[in-house]
């Protein structure tokens, strides 16, 4: 588009708009670029620290205490087995099946000992996951409010794009008047050539003539087909007219409105 404006040049309306054009796609590229750079700073990179460093770490002591509980159940079993068979041979040497009872019971508590320290390795390590989940919370958050701040920078640069190629283009001898509505001229509106004189600071009924979404608190919205109440305010934008209705009042562009 730069180049192509640049070679139409920028005397001419349709050069103009090219370059305006890409002038605001630039600045939204960018303004991306930085949403993009900020989430992967504060949003992505804290989870994945989280997740390949301390949620791996306690996938890693969870299977150790998985591994503890195991052998905890299998020191039992073979103390069962051994009193078993301790009351079966009564009488007899007490060793049975290779191991005696005394020593089941010392692999038993040995194992005890060793599931009760992984277990509370383990509840240590899970209490800190709210913690980290409340970390993560914020950077969810921060995350949206800098999307939402992504989109109304955006937004805002297409509305001053709209805003720059709505209105009147000089294309040789000709007058054309342009909208931010694609497809829909204004010149062919019935009442579409009427305005206000910058200096006529009188009240007067307008009609819209087409939808417009305030984009600046001071701006107000409007629907095509309502009825206004517009007026200029001394100093203000020439391509602005106040306007009131049903108890609201803001700005809106002169040239979504035909002047009653």
């Amino acid at each position: 588009m730069i180049e192509a404006g640049e070679e139409f040049g920028p005397s001419t309306p349709y050069g103009t708009a090219l370059l305006k054009v890409a002038q605001t796609e630039q600045k939204i590229g960018q303004t991306e670029k930085e949403f993009v750079a900020q989430s992967a700073s504060h949003t992505l990179l804290p989870i994945r620290r989280f997740l390949e460093g301390d949620m791996r770490t306690i996938q890693k002591e969870r299977k150790v205490l998985q591994s503890k509980r195991l052998d905890l159940d299998a020191c039992k079993s073979r103390l069962k087995k051994a009193k078993t068979m301790e009351t079966q041979t009564a009488g007899n040497s007490r060793t049975t099946g290779g191991f005696t009872v005394e020593q089941a019971e010392a692999d038993l508590r040995v194992a005890q000992a060793e599931f009760d320290k992984q277990a509370e390795i383990t509840k240590l390590l899970l209490e800190g996951i709210q913690t980290a989940h409340n970390g993560q919370l914020k950077c969810l958050r921060d995350f949206v409010e800098a999307q939402m701040s992504f989109f109304a920078q955006a937004h805002q640069h297409m509305a001053d794009l709209q805003r720059e190629l709505s209105g009147t283009l000089s294309l040789g001898n000709a007058q054309i008047l342009v909208t931010n509505t694609f497809g829909k001229s204004l010149g062919s509106m019935p009442g579409a050539g009427k305005s206000m004189d910058p200096d006529d600071l009188s009240t007067k009924q307008a009609r819209v003539l087409m939808d417009y979404d305030a984009v600046l608190p001071s701006e107000i919205t409007v629907k095509e087909n309502d009825i206004l109440i517009v007026y200029r305010l001394p100093g203000m934008d020439p391509e602005f007219v106040m306007a009131e209705k049903g108890g609201s009042r803001g700005k809106v562009p002169i040239s979504y409105l035909e002047i009653l």
